[in-house]
């Protein structure tokens, strides 16, 4: 086979190609020389290294040298390097209440200040426990504010009283000057008064101690107390001489008086009982009526009262209210000074809606009626488009609302059980997908030699997953088998190897076993009774004619495409049955992957 390192002719033997091999290594030596020894890529690594950091400790210094032009402080809305002045700034700040101190939080969320001093200044806590304190105390004076006894004897007090109404209006010509005023009872001749404050009482009495002389003739005219005749109808005082004569001598008797009266009285009762009996009053005809408080009566005999009447209006106003509330809450103006007859007319004109709908199933904006009121505002909010929803592996929530288009879920006809692994489940379907395969051989592949022509062929035997692991048992064994050609010049190889479909160039392919025999008809089998193929470590073991062979790592291959153990044969020439033979039998062979 020809390659960049030597050209060995296939149908050489080893022995017979001996010098163009060793050509091969030399030149191999030579391309290994070409490219270093590790020690010298070590000293090309650690010379790029050093260099490295000497251009970044240049870079730094120039950096450095240029200072403050580099990285201005920042200022105003630009942004820059902290001066050492905001720094000092920063540093400083503290929870206490520090002049010219910026304010931190202590490790309970907690900062001091300083006593207010100005209105706008922040209140601390002392200052705010004043106040709420001073509002407490002003809650509670009762000189303050009423208490609710105060409350109840002010409510208990009828309307148009009047405070410190005068205790006496008049005592005989002494009037009383205020609401205040007092007046002094003075003991007179024989007359002592005591009082009793705390029984309220004032004791007159007469002693007799002292008697008064003769002194009629004082109180008659010219006298020096003269006492007033008395007044028809008016003050007491003495009887004048007309008087006495009237009384003695011109006025009735008491015989006289009492006939008269005796002819009064008789006169009135004939009077009276000619007046007609007076019955209970009625619908029809005139009587006595009872009168009556009550307002929601049903009587017809009874008659309304100054106090039912103005119940029965105060329930006629309280209901023309309600009727207005109500119709104002429906939408429909209405006002209490309008008449009864203007309030009927509106409602007769209300068509009460009967719907159920509330503002939450309602477009937001929209006005509506239902059972409870009208002119109704909605607030269901318009989402626009539906759009379309792709299944992914977390929740997906449309808000609610309204959609004036149609949300879409597309299907997904690969959505089948068969497509989902066993003991799991999407959108409520189980999958019944054993990501275990297994596969039975009982098959012969092989290659008759060609007539002419010794080209390599490729046979796939098995695609081997590359996500699992791959055990192949036969207990009669998978046999590898050549047969040499009848001639002494041809030879037939067959070997097993890992490769992508297609690849035939021995760089990109794994070989794993290969064998040849030659000399007239001469045979070999190899037998493998089991397999072990580990894609998930890229790695395999198997065994050979009873010994087994340890882990292996499988290179070369292009691990993004699919991988086949594959028999590769090259069938010496010959003619009929002189022809050379490869073949791959698999006896009785199981293959799982897992």
């Amino acid at each position: 086979m020809a390659n960049r390192y030597a050209n060995l002719v296939g149908s050489k033997k080893i022995n017979e190609d001996f010098g163009n091999i060793n050509i091969g290594f030399d030149r191999v030596q030579a391309e290994m020389d070409t490219k270093g020894t590790p020690a010298d890529a070590q000293a090309k690594a650690d010379a790029a290294k050093t260099a490295a950091i000497a251009a970044s400790a240049a870079d730094l210094a120039a950096h450095k040298a240029r200072g403050a032009d580099e990285h201005p402080t920042a200022k105003g809305n630009a942004a820059g390097f902290q001066s050492a002045a905001d720094k000092l700034k920063s540093d400083a700040s503290t929870s206490a209440a520090t002049p010219d101190t910026l304010m931190q939080r202590d490790t309970e969320g907690r900062a001091k200040v300083a006593a207010p001093a100005a209105a706008d200044d922040i209140a601390r806590k002392a200052e705010t426990d004043a106040v709420q304190s001073n509002l407490d105390s002003h809650t509670g004076d009762t000189v303050k504010h009423v208490t609710q006894a105060e409350h109840d004897k002010l409510n208990g007090i009828a309307a148009g009283a009047e405070v410190n109404q005068n205790a006496f209006s008049m005592i005989n010509d002494v009037s009383a000057g205020s609401k205040t005023d007092t007046v002094t009872l003075v003991g007179g001749t024989g007359v002592v008064i005591t009082t009793d404050p705390d029984n309220k009482r004032i004791s007159f009495t007469i002693t007799g101690e002292s008697t008064p002389g003769a002194h009629a003739l004082s109180h008659l005219p010219g006298g020096t107390d003269v006492i007033p005749n008395a007044v028809t109808g008016g003050l007491s005082g003495l009887m004048s001489g007309a008087d006495a004569k009237f009384v003695r001598q011109d006025g009735e008797t008491k015989t006289g008086a009492q006939a008269k009266a005796d002819a009064v009285k008789e006169y009135v009762d004939e009077q009276i009982s000619a007046i007609p009996p007076v019955n209970d009053a009625s619908q029809t005809e005139k009587g006595i009526t009872m009168l009556s408080d009550a307002t929601d009566g049903i009587r017809s005999n009874v008659a309304a009262t100054e106090k039912a009447v103005g119940l029965a209006f105060q329930a006629g106003v309280e209901r023309k209210a309600e009727v207005v509330a109500a119709l104002n809450s429906i939408g429909v103006s209405a006002s209490t000074n309008e008449s009864w007859g203007t309030l009927i007319t509106k409602m007769s004109g209300v068509i009460r809606s009967t719907g159920t709908a509330t503002v939450g199933q309602v477009l937001a904006g929209t006005t509506f009626s239902n059972a409870t009121g009208n002119n109704r505002v909605g607030t269901m909010p318009n989402n626009g488009a539906g759009g379309t929803i792709t299944p992914r592996t977390t929740n997906q929530t449309k808000a609610a609302g309204y959609y004036n288009t149609d949300i879409v879920v597309p299907g997904e006809p690969n959505l089948l059980p068969e497509n989902i692994r066993i003991g799991k489940t999407m959108y409520n379907i189980p999958g019944s997908l054993d990501p275990m395969t297994y596969t039975r051989l009982t098959s012969t592949i092989e290659q008759v030699g060609p007539t002419p022509g010794t080209d390599n062929t490729f046979r796939d035997l098995i695609e081997i997953p590359k996500d699992k692991t791959t055990r192949i048992n036969d207990y009669d064994g998978m046999i590898l088998g050549l047969l040499a050609p009848n001639s002494g010049s041809e030879q037939t190889s067959a070997g097993l190897l890992f490769r992508n479909a297609g690849v035939t160039n021995y760089n990109y392919i794994h070989q794993i076993v290969g064998y040849y025999v030659d000399l007239y008809m001469r045979t070999a089998e190899y037998k493998y009774s089991s397999w072990e193929i580990d894609m998930v470590n890229k790695r395999f073991r198997y065994v050979e004619n009873g010994v087994a062979r340890t882990w292996a790592t499988i290179g070369r291959v292009d691990w993004t495409k699919p991988i086949y153990l594959t028999a590769s044969f090259r069938v010496g020439q010959g003619y009929g049955a002189n022809a050379g033979r490869g073949y791959v039998t698999f006896p009785n062979t199981t293959v799982i992957s897992y």
